[in-house]
């Protein structure tokens, strides 16, 4: 009996023996696995970018206004009344097209007046004409005085001067009766009246204001730091307030003048309005591209770190993070985007924006 309670005790103790061998292997297990998850950094997806490859541009942005490139006000050339006025603001009218007439009695009155008067200087001319060449003769026969024959020159010359004078007068009175048409010297749209019928306009006074809409305009102010990648010809993409569709104008001109204070330039950009019709005064946000890259690797800028000044990345590869150095070939301000060398399609970049990485730590990205 006592072998067989002896040989009983052996095996419990045995038994325990195992069991308290398993849960020290279990629980070095489970330090070593943690200390393994602890010395794995986990990166989100939102941390690691692609490396991929296509295009990239370097843009200048620009806003502006959209407005004519042809536009007028319409001003009265005479005082007198606005007997009809023909068009309303916001109408459409053609070239030469009659906007408004003015009363005209009065100017053809002193037109009619005027006629009068230049048919008595021709007349006087004719009776001084007349005898100047009849005393002449006499003048060279000795019959009449050089101060007689003097003074008939005077008077002819004089004549001669009145009928010029009444010409001109003539002239301008004529130009001043036809000044009483008002007409559209380009066609476009008739944006502002300032006139009705009965209304008195005095000379210089505003009728109408005019624009053409075929053809618009766009000035925007460029940086001087940028102002010399900006050259005429070169296009100009954008958009207008509350719409998705992208236009395209072209750089008409550089004003090469800074503006004091902002230093920067104005440009102008000419747009063919003709199958749009976008309204005039429409705010507008566009770019320039001055240089474009093709099948280029480019990652997200803010992917990009520096030392020394030098540009480099973090990548991760096999698990852990490597450090290369990169050249910047081109950027995108606006999309935040960096055409590189340096790296292979596929690689995978680590935000900048996590400091606390450092080249050899082991790293994986979160499921």
């Amino acid at each position: 009996m006592k072998k067989i309670f002896k040989s009983k005790k052996v095996i419990v103790g045995t038994f325990l023996i195992l069991v308290i061998l398993f849960i020290v292997i279990h629980k070095s297990s489970k330090v070593a696995k943690a200390k393994e998850e602890v010395s794995t950094i986990l990166l989100s997806k939102s941390d690691v970018f692609i490396v991929n490859v296509g295009s990239v541009a370097s843009v200048v942005p620009f806003t502006g206004d959209l407005s004519p490139l042809n536009q007028t006000a319409i001003s009265s050339e005479v005082t007198a009344v606005a007997s009809k006025v023909l068009v309303k603001a916001g109408e459409y009218v053609k070239k030469e097209q009659v906007l408004a007439i003015l009363d005209d009695t009065e100017l053809k009155e002193a037109m009619i007046e005027q006629e009068a008067q230049l048919a008595t200087a021709k007349s006087q001319f004719q009776l001084d004409k007349t005898k100047l060449d009849r005393e002449k003769e006499l003048y060279e026969q000795g019959f009449i005085s050089k101060f007689a024959y003097d003074e008939l020159k005077t008077n002819y010359q004089a004549s001669l001067q009145k009928i010029n004078q009444q010409q001109a007068s003539l002239k301008r009175s004529k130009k001043q009766l036809s000044n009483t048409i008002i007409k559209a010297p380009f066609s476009g749209y008739v944006y502002q009246k300032f006139i009705d019928a009965g209304q008195l306009t005095n000379q210089n006074s505003k009728l109408f204001s005019l624009a053409d809409l075929s053809v618009m305009e766009i000035t925007a102010s460029i940086p001087g730091d940028r102002i010399n990648e900006i050259n005429p010809g070169k296009d100009a993409s954008f958009q207008v307030e509350t719409q998705k569709q992208i236009y395209v104008g072209q750089i008409d001109r550089v004003n090469p003048v800074a503006q004091s204070g902002t230093r920067s330039y104005f440009i102008y950009i000419k747009f063919n309005n003709l199958v749009y019709q976008l309204k005039a005064g429409q705010f507008v946000k566009g770019q320039i591209v001055v240089k474009q890259l093709n099948n280029i690797n480019y990652i997200p800028k803010r992917g990009i770190r520096y030392a020394n000044n030098k540009p480099y990345v973090l990548i991760l590869s096999n698990g852990k993070i490597v450090e290369k150095p990169i050249i910047i070939m081109i950027e995108n301000k606006i999309l935040g985007v960096s055409g590189v060398s340096g790296l292979k399609v596929g690689d995978l970049v680590v935000s900048g924006n996590i400091n606390t990485l450092n080249v050899g730590d082991k790293a994986a990205i979160e499921d």
